[in-house]
């Protein structure tokens, strides 16, 4: 390990930035920064990202990245575009086929009995999985810098072209159009698939007054079987898709729970069909053709717009996946746990170098470890170097990296307009998908930012605003998807606003006001 005064004197050279904040455990965050990540970020991209602070309380992360790293990776990725516009395609090439291999590796590794290896075997499997999951931490990176970096380059070309034709006021309508992919990630089937379950409820009167009285779920599925049948398929296609790192897989229960909801309330339920509808993706994409050929951009602009309509795609596709590569390895996850002796939460507390070093030595877990890691814990990732801190010297970096805020009493807050629309609701922040459980039907969502394991709470929220994100970020594509109104980017706005407070959401001009 660096010694610790050389650490801290690097990272008081450098300037932090806030980068993101979430539900996302020590083990699952170490996958973002490991050498396995660095290669094959360097392997795929040519460069090495370097700098990352995080902090981890009480199952809450948040990471800081430095603004010296950003510059190098900004200006290393320009001149990439420069030399090929089109150069980001040809890093996202068969991503689906790929990681659906990655997949089906996964699969034959933990099909075995996993109970029968020994610790030092089971300690082989964790480090291929390390290997495995690389290349999924990689592109959701790689797609962030990608708009990060590039969404303001075309907004900067598209800007005096509207103004030119006097439509400055559309600018957001227009980006958010250009960079909208042109097939539904696999949120929207989900979503999608949901509500022809509800449409099939509807359709049979018995089956619509038993969810409408709904009692036990048990006693719905035994008595429609068709209905169990369609309800069972839906959850074995997409059971995983909010469990992202750290969440459980959804249940019938849930599914059936879900599909009552909207039963009971049959407006709501055209709303979002319609909001949703099949044709979602083909009517964007005639809005986004109108535009593209009134604005006439040069062959670069051309392929830069298809560059972010892909990673617009991707950036939601990757967390989709990433719920089912946890799906996939959970029974070796929790046959590590038992072995350790600790609990499957527990074990996110750790490091990889633990888990290593306690199934190698066939040991039990350090709860003393674990509660320390859980009051306050630090990870830094600095000239490929990866360490672990707790309490004291997790204190004394935080108090390096973190910058000093006052809250102020703000009542009208701007952001990146991600999909239109105009709301008057009650906030519930969330700092993590945890929180998001006791979001009720039509509240504001408020959090640093979404991921998978938000979406349940997304389709019972009246609007969506997040911290951080532009307009390919998860929220911002999913929010167009689901046809409601998002504002992205909105800075400071989860420490000045509380749950409970009421707003007024206008997400056609990136405008929230606290009545």
């Amino acid at each position: 390990m660096i010694k610790f005064n050389e650490l801290t004197k690097r990272l008081k050279k450098l300037h932090w930035v806030w980068f993101w904040s979430g539900n996302w455990p020590l083990l699952d965050s170490l996958m973002a920064i490991d050498h396995y990540f660095q290669d094959e970020f360097e392997r795929m991209a040519g460069i090495r990202p370097v700098c990352t602070v995080a902090f981890f309380k009480k199952g809450i992360t948040t990471v800081y990245h430095s603004e010296q790293n950003y510059k190098r990776l900004r200006q290393y990725f320009l001149s990439q575009f420069k030399k090929d516009s089109a150069f980001m395609l040809s890093y996202y090439e068969d991503y689906d086929e790929r990681i659906q291999n990655i997949i089906q590796e996964l699969k034959a590794m933990v099909g075995q009995d996993l109970g029968k290896l020994t610790g030092k075997e089971l300690a082989k499997l964790w480090e291929k999985k390390r290997q495995l999951y690389a290349p999924n931490a990689v592109m959701d990176f790689f797609a962030w810098y990608m708009e990060f970096f590039f969404v303001p380059v075309l907004q900067q070309w598209v800007e005096p072209r509207l103004t030119k034709f006097d439509q400055g006021r559309k600018l957001a309508e227009v980006m958010v159009l250009l960079v909208t992919p042109r097939k539904g990630s696999i949120f929207f089937e989900e979503q999608r698939s949901l509500l022809r379950l509800v449409a099939y409820a509807v359709k049979h009167s018995t089956l619509r007054k038993q969810l409408t009285d709904i009692g036990s779920t048990g006693t719905i599925l035994a008595i429609d079987r068709a209905f169990k049948k369609r309800a069972e398929e839906h959850h074995k296609k997409f059971c995983w898709v909010s469990m992202l790192v750290n969440n459980p897989a959804t249940s019938v229960d849930q599914i059936v729970a879900d599909v009552a909801k909207f039963v009971k309330d049959p407006e709501t339920c055209k709303i979002k069909s319609r909001r949703l509808g099949d044709n979602f993706i083909a009517s964007e994409m005639r809005k986004k053709e109108t535009w593209i050929k009134k604005l006439r951009p040069p062959a670069h602009i051309r392929a830069l717009i298809e560059d972010l309509e892909v990673t617009a795609y991707i950036r939601t596709q990757d967390n989709a996946y990433q719920g089912k590569i946890t799906h996939t390895t959970l029974p070796l996850y929790l046959e590590v746990a038992k072995r350790l002796r600790i609990s499957y939460i527990e074990l996110k507390e750790l490091s990889d170098y633990d888990v290593l070093r306690y199934l190698n030595k066939g040991q039990a877990a350090s709860k003393k470890l674990i509660q320390a890691r859980l009051q306050l814990s630090c990870m830094v990732g600095v000239d490929d170097r990866v360490d672990v801190f707790e309490q004291r010297e997790a204190t004394a970096i935080q108090r390096i990296v973190v910058p000093v805020t006052e809250s102020k009493d703000q009542i009208t807050f701007s952001g990146t307009a991600a999909c239109a629309g105009s709301y008057r609701g009650e906030v519930r922040v969330c700092a993590s998908s945890k929180d998001a459980y006791d979001l009720r039907e039509g509240e504001v969502l408020i959090a640093p930012a979404t991921s998978a394991d938000f979406v349940p709470a997304m389709r019972r929220a009246g609007a969506i605003i997040t911290e951080f994100g532009g307009i390919t970020s998860h929220a911002a594509v999913v929010s167009r998807e689901f046809g409601i109104a998002c504002i992205v980017g909105v800075q400071k706005i989860t420490k000045i606003l509380k749950t409970g407070d009421h707003v007024e959401v206008d997400a056609t001009r990136g405008i929230i006001k606290k009545l």
